[in-house]
């Protein structure tokens, strides 16, 4: 999960209640934190950089090389220590982000197109999807949401990008729902949606 500082006791409750009844299989979850530290004399935190590719930071730079380091550690490292500090052979993946980091989660599906077999992306904001290739169709599902409260800008991008997601064959569950940008809609939806992804 893009954004793992987000994972918190609500999360675990509604998860467990899920796996308690039945609903969804066991599964573990792993957050890889973004850093929200604001930049000085702008509007934009550093996940900003960690997440979206081709911003406006120069090259060489501090900035310009958070990008490339957090997908290098989201594939490399992240998996690794799956592996050999929990002690699991993993089966399926599935990465959820929301607004810059569903962003984000666009460019693992264009750059890592076999590493996860799901995505959930909600209000997603800055991907760089341009060069994004055709399905492999070993994707089984992509989840796009967005807030039917959300800025018209996200709301239009969103609707864009499903359809580029569909014209490149990948099979893709696309609505709104009722609500914002905000941390809670994201959780509601994704305690639906889990469900959906064949945990």
């Amino acid at each position: 999960m893009a954004d793992g500082q987000f994972l918190n006791e609500r999360y675990k409750s509604k998860i467990d209640s899920l796996i308690d009844n039945k609903l969804i299989s066991e599964f573990i979850i792993v957050g890889v934190n973004s850093n929200e530290t604001g930049i000085p004399n702008s509007y934009l935190q550093l996940r900003n950089y960690e997440y979206i590719e081709n911003n406006d930071a120069e090259i060489g730079s501090d900035l310009y090389s958070r990008y490339i380091n957090h997908l290098e550690f989201f594939i490399s490292e992240v998996d690794e220590y799956v592996k050999e500090y929990l002690k699991i052979k993993v089966k399926k993946r599935f990465f959820y982000g929301v607004s810059n980091g569903a962003g984000f989660g666009i460019s693992l599906l264009d750059k890592y197109p076999n590493f996860f077999k799901s995505y959930i992306l909600y209000s997603v904001a800055g991907a760089n999807k341009d060069n994004l290739k055709k399905s492999n169709n070993k994707i089984s599902n992509i989840i796009i949401r967005y807030g039917n409260q959300e800025p018209e800008p996200i709301i239009d991008y969103n609707i864009a990008l499903a359809e580029l997601i569909k014209s490149k064959n990948y099979k893709v569950t696309f609505s709104n729902y009722k609500g914002g940008h905000k941390r809670i809609d994201w959780l509601n939806n994704f305690i639906k949606d889990i469900q959906l992804i064949g945990l």
